[in-house]
Order: structure tokens, then sequence, then C-alpha cells
């Protein structure tokens, strides 16, 4: 039973999950580039900040793998790859998107995946979020958080940069265009 819902987890995160986090990468790049070559990039970046401490918050209080905090912090690159050539940008995203297949290749030959970190997969963790004790969940949160910002880097922030560029590099010839 248990590899059964650990197979249906790996299947609805391959087949959906990871599809809306480089649509919305590719969003986000699109809307940083319009945001900035709209109201500047002071505005920018004060949206950022708000974002990545919605991210912390939602990161440590309902889900670890919240991808908030690192669209902050990957987004500090933004408007210095918004003065980038519209070459330059499809090349780094390629760069990127290469980076990340070796990434990946080199985590499955070493044995390396993403840990567990569904809510169901342990009984103590089932544990400590029905006893209601905050102090106890935000330390498993913190945890759950140093193993989800360990690996990510590695596992899925080449996609997410790649992604950015992408959709930076689609609003050069869509963003002259009328709204």
């Amino acid at each position: 039973h248990r590899q059964h819902d650990r197979r249906c987890i790996a299947e609805i995160q391959a087949l959906f999950e990871a599809k809306f986090v480089l649509i919305f990468s590719f969003l986000f790049g699109y809307g940083a580039a319009r945001q900035i070559a709209t109201h500047g990039e002071g505005r920018y970046r004060r949206r950022l900040l708000a974002l990545g401490l919605l991210g912390i918050a939602h990161g440590l209080l309902l889900f670890a793998g919240d991808i908030l905090l690192a669209y902050a912090l990957l987004g500090m690159i933004l408007p210095l790859a918004a003065r980038w050539s519209l070459g330059r940008l499809l090349k780094a995203a390629a760069l990127m998107w290469l980076l990340a297949i070796l990434t990946h290749a080199l985590l499955a030959i070493v044995g390396i995946t993403e840990p567990d970190t569904t809510i169901g997969a342990d009984a103590a963790v089932v544990a400590v979020h029905r006893s209601g004790d905050f102090l106890a969940i935000a330390r498993y949160r913190l945890m759950e958080w140093a193993i989800f910002y360990g690996l990510a880097p590695l596992i899925t922030l080449p996609h997410v940069a790649g992604m950015f560029f992408l959709g930076m590099a689609a609003f050069r010839p869509l963003g002259t265009a009328p709204l």
C-alpha cells in the first residue's frame, strides 16, 4: 500500500507539479521583464522582497517545498538579464536547461533523489502535526526546508532560471505589442 502511495505521488509530481513550476517560471520571467521595462528596477526589487517574505512565511507554516523564496532570490538576477540581447537570453536559457539535464543525470547515476517530504510519509511526522505544538511543527518545517533548499539548486533552480530567461526573451517581440 505504501509503495503504491509513493508511486502515485511520484507520478503526480512528474506529470503535473513540475509542469506548473515551469509554466509559472516562464510567466514570472515575462512579467519581470514587463515590470522592469514599465516601472523600473526599484519597484521590481520591492516586489521581490515582499515575495521573499511571503515565501518564508509559507515555507515555514505550510509547505517547505514552496518556490516563492527561490523565485525571489533567483529573480534578483533578472534586472541584469533585462539588459541582455535576445540571443544572450536564449543562450542562457539553453545553458540552464543543459545544466539541469546533466545534474539530473548525475544525481540519478549517484543515486541521489529528492527526499520524500510528504506529510503522510512517516507516522512521526503525522503525530507532530496532529499534536498542534507550533514549535515542534516549526522545527520539522525548518528541517524539511533545509532538505528542500539543499537539493533545489541542483534539481529545480536550473529549470526555473532557464524558463525565467525564456520568459524574458518572449517579452522582447511581444512586449512592444499593445495590451
